[in-house]
């Protein structure tokens, strides 16, 4: 082993990249193609939701059987220890729990819609401007009405649009200050992060960012004595 590199990973060693898999704790029909569910793991630990499946079971063929046989879609429940619901009694047609978790995140209730209102300082008027519908729509989502899916899908897009992008260079600078023996798992996930956040950056920034993120790691793994100061 060379000064520069660090200790190898062991079989204990965890590196964790992404989002948490979902787990589901409960499942139960609700309307039409609705479910009421609530999350023990996952991006929605321990919330409720009212979940519509419609935009899956109505795209995919192996989901047939559930458009045309209310009852067998009231049967659903839940399978492989919460990672996935199932319908019938021989859980024929299942899906995951990651596909809910999405359509879940792509959902908005009035209160949702409010808080997105307020986390990206928007107006009705500015909000209005921004999702092509009128004021009085706006208010409506805001107050009481039910947010239509492709009203959640735009504020969704909006939030990569509008929201300021994270530097790479914090998360550089975050893993500088960690210990010796973290840097080389957490450059892995620096990386990954850089890669996968959210930026209105084009492609080159995203770039330059990276290859900088890369060099202070660098640069950090070679001299470990440098000042942690950001």
């Amino acid at each position: 082993m060379s000064e520069t590199e660090g200790p190898p990973l062991t079989e204990e060693d965890t590196i964790e990249v992404g989002d948490p898999m979902p787990r589901l704790g409960s499942v139960a029909h609700h309307a039409d193609l609705k479910l009421v569910v609530s999350w023990r793991y996952g991006l929605r630990a321990e919330r409720a939701d009212i979940v519509d499946l419609a935009p899956v079971i109505m795209t995919y063929k192996v989901y047939r059987p559930l458009r045309d046989n209310p009852e067998l879609f009231k049967s659903v429940h839940l399978t492989a220890d919460g990672t996935a619901i199932a319908w019938g009694d021989n859980d024929a047609i299942d899906m995951a729990a990651t596909t809910i978790e999405r359509l879940a995140e792509e959902s908005m209730t009035s209160s949702d819609f409010h808080a997105w209102l307020e986390r990206l300082k928007l107006t009705y008027e500015a909000a209005a401007a921004q999702l092509g519908i009128s004021r009085r729509l706006v208010g409506y989502y805001a107050d009481r009405r039910d947010v239509p899916r492709y009203i959640a899908l735009a504020c969704r897009y909006l939030d990569n649009q509008l929201s300021p992008p994270l530097p790479a260079s914090h998360l550089a600078s975050y893993a500088r200050n960690l210990p010796a023996n973290e840097q080389r798992r957490w450059a892995v996930a620096l990386l990954a992060a850089v890669l996968l956040r959210r930026s209105t950056t084009t492609e080159i920034d995203v770039a330059e960012e990276l290859q900088q993120a890369v060099s202070d790691l660098q640069l950090r793994l070679r001299q470990p004595d440098l000042p942690h100061s950001l």
